[in-house]
This record gives C-alpha cells, structure tokens and sequence, in this order.
C-alpha cells in the first residue's frame, strides 16, 4: 500500500500542480522521506486514519530527527485520501513540517483548499 500511496500522491501533484518530485538518490537520505520537491524540500506520503492525532507530538518529534539528520528545511507529510466535509484547517504542525490532510476526497475529486497548502517557494 505504501509504494501505490507514493505513485498516486506523486501523480496527483503532477497533474493538478505540475510539481515534478523526485526520487531520492543519495543513499544518507534514501529512507527519510519518499520524493524530494525541491532542494532540501522533502515529501512524505501516508495514509494516515484521524487517530493518529493522539500522538502527534511522536510523530512531529520523529520528522524534526529526519530533517535534522538530513540538513532538510523543511517536509510536507501528505494524506492522500480524506474527507471532502471535513474542516480543513490550513495551519502547518510547526515552521518546517506542513501536514496536508488530504489530496482527494474519497471519490477522487482534488480538493484544491488542500492543494494550496503546498507553498510557492517550495515547488522547483
């Protein structure tokens, strides 16, 4: 399920941005992060249910190491498929993670308030 998630988030962004992420080649920084997007940009796809927000601080904890052991600036760890009704709230975990809760809504449709997260300087 992982790797089909990275395929579609990839393809997703390509078709409704144009942004063009790119494979990781450098074996320091291979298991970090799916794609990069631009240099020291990362992307990390997932598919994550809401109950994951019950340990958040974790998570973020262990994204901030990532970035760190790296020298990244900063990811965006994206949800592919979520809900269209639900209440988006466009705020980043912290200056260096952007969380995207979702791409599509269950039906495929893009969901542009969740697309616009994707900040300008960050897309090569």
């Amino acid at each position: 399920k992982g790797a089909l998630g990275e395929v579609a988030g990839k393809f997703i962004l390509k078709r409704e941005l144009g942004i063009e992420l790119t494979e990781i080649t450098e074996p320091e920084k291979f298991e970090f992060f799916d794609y990069q997007m631009a240099p020291d940009v990362y992307v990390d796809f997932k598919n994550w249910k809401f109950s994951y927000l019950v340990d958040r601080g974790s998570v973020k904890k262990d994204i901030l190491e990532k970035l760190d052991a790296i020298g990244g600036k900063r990811a965006y760890i994206i949800n592919i498929i979520g809900d269209s009704d639900a209440d988006i709230a466009p705020t980043p975990i912290d200056a260096r993670i952007i969380e995207i809760p979702c791409l599509i809504d269950r039906h495929g449709h893009p969901l542009t308030k969740c697309l616009s997260m994707i900040r300008e300087e960050d897309i090569r």
